[in-house]
């Protein structure tokens, strides 16, 4: 019974190792199934159908997006001033203002002539300028300065009492009017003639009737 055995593994064996040309495919070798204790052998064709799989392959891991913060933009910025290589200029001097007191009448000495004729009202249109004029000039105010005097003369020629040199004037008589202003220790002497407002005179001359 061995020997039997024996013999169909050996004619099994010389049949694989007498296999097919390259040309033809494996068939596998024919075992009798009447042989008792022999069982049926699997032959593998493709070595790599023996090699183990892989365990469990875990997918690739997808990328997660990515986001990116967006800036924001930088708040404008104030121009800077520009400086000037200029010079300041000097401040402007102005004349001061002329506030005229309430009432607006310049202050009369007691003491001068307040016959008809004489000195006339302190109120008066000519005295009130006169009194402005020489504020601005001296850069006080009017309750700074007394009226001496203010009176209707008459001029010796058509100078008004303020003759300038090498000029010359029509000698005739002309009305006119004479005020005298005081601040401080020096006194002033304004002229006017007809409709005018009553100007300073440096040079000044005595009128025809009555002096100041």
């Amino acid at each position: 019974m061995k020997r039997k055995m024996v013999l169909v593994v050996a004619l099994a064996l010389l049949v694989a190792a007498c296999g097919p040309d390259g040309n033809t495919e494996p068939t596998r070798a024919a075992i009798p199934a009447d042989v008792p204790g022999v069982k049926e052998i699997a032959v593998v064709e493709d070595p790599a159908e023996l090699r183990p799989g892989p365990r469990d392959a875990s997918p690739e891991p997808v990328a997660e997006p990515v986001f990116k913060p967006v800036p924001e933009p930088a708040p404008a910025s104030s121009p800077k001033p520009v400086r000037s290589n200029l010079p300041t200029p000097p401040p402007t001097r102005r004349r001061p203002a002329i506030v005229a007191p309430d009432p607006a009448v310049p202050r009369v000495p007691p003491a001068l002539d307040l016959r008809p004729g004489g000195i006339v009202p302190a109120d008066d249109v000519r005295v009130t300028a006169a009194v402005a004029d020489l504020a601005i000039r001296l850069g006080q105010d009017t309750d700074a300065i007394d009226v001496l005097d203010a009176r209707e003369v008459t001029w010796r020629d058509g100078s008004v009492g303020c003759p300038t040199p090498e000029m010359g004037y029509p000698q005739v008589l002309v009305p006119g009017f004479l005020v005298v202003l005081r601040s401080g220790d020096s006194s002033y002497r304004y002229h006017s003639a007809g409709d005018l407002l009553p100007f300073l005179c440096e040079t000044p001359q005595a009128p025809l009737e009555g002096s100041a």
